[in-house]
């Protein structure tokens, strides 16, 4: 088993993109409960936030049974850590939202088939 850790300041572009990426794992969890969420159907999600002045992207894959709003959840977590004005280097209320998360099926079965 292999273990890294960062040590960033409060406020950090990566803690803000982290707390993003994980309400947007718990809404996926959340919902997943609701269809009897068990280890057979458990979601594939591996995600990644990257945030800039004035965008926040979401990419990653996902495979799961349920939508939810990625954009609903990057603006309410910006927003809920006081990101809420361009004063502050980010508004939550005016950002851009890219969602880049795709299901990974495609680049699954290439890899399967090409044997890579």
């Amino acid at each position: 088993m292999q273990i890294s850790s960062e040590s960033v300041k409060v406020g950090h572009p990566d803690l803000v993109a982290d707390i993003i990426a994980a309400n947007v794992i718990a809404a996926i969890l959340d919902e997943e409960k609701k269809l009897k969420l068990t280890l057979a159907n458990m979601p594939h999600c591996g995600i990644e936030v990257f945030l800039g002045k004035g965008i926040c992207m979401v990419g990653g894959e996902v495979r799961s049974r349920v939508y939810v709003d990625i954009d609903k959840i990057a603006r309410d977590s910006v927003i809920e850590l006081g990101y809420n004005h361009a004063a502050v280097g980010l508004n939550g209320h005016l950002m851009g939202v890219l969602n880049a998360i795709s299901d990974g099926r495609a680049q699954c079965h290439y890899s399967a088939v090409a044997g890579h």
